[in-house]
C-alpha cells in the first residue's frame, strides 16, 4: 500500500488529459503526448471496478494473482498502479493507438473481448455528464 501513497503524496501526476472526444473528434486516450491527471487515473479505476463486476465480484478490480484474494483496499491499489504502469508504456509503445485497447491487452484475460467495448462506453458516458 505504500506505493499508493507515494504516487499521490508525492505530488507526481503520472499524466493530465480530459476524457471524451477531442476537438479533433477522436478518442483522447489516442494522443500519447497527453498525459493522465490523477482525476483522470481515480475515472479509470472506477471504471474499471464496475466492468470487473463491482462489490459483487470475487475478485475486486479483477485482482487475482496465484489465486489470492486481495481486500478491496489492495486491489484498487493494484489497479491504480497497472493502469498508472501501462499508460506509461502506452506512450513509448509505437504500435498502438489506443490507450483502453493496450490496456485491455495487458489487464485483462484473453478471452474477456468486450471488456476495452465495455470500459470506452462508462468512460464516454461520464465525459458526457
Amino acid at each position: 500500500m505504500k506505493y499508493l501513497a507515494i504516487l499521490f503524496i508525492s505530488g507526481t501526476v503520472i499524466a493530465q488529459c480530459s476524457l471524451g472526444s477531442s476537438s479533433s473528434g477522436g478518442n483522447s486516450y489516442t494522443d500519447k503526448k497527453a498525459n493522465l491527471s490523477a482525476s483522470d487515473l481515480n475515472r479509470i479505476v472506477q471504471d474499471i471496478w464496475i466492468v470487473e463486476g463491482g462489490a459483487k465480484s470475487k475478485y475486486p478490480y479483477g485482482i487475482e494473482i496465484r489465486h489470492h484474494h486481495y481486500t478491496t483496499a489492495e486491489a484498487k491499489a493494484i489497479c491504480e498502479h497497472t493502469v498508472a504502469n501501462n499508460y506509461r508504456r502506452w506512450q513509448a509503445d509505437k504500435k498502438s493507438n489506443d490507450f483502453i485497447t493496450y490496456l485491455a491487452s495487458k489487464y485483462c484475460p484473453v478471452n474477456k473481448k468486450n471488456w476495452a467495448k465495455n470500459l470506452n462506453n462508462l468512460l464516454s458516458r461520464e465525459s458526457k455528464r
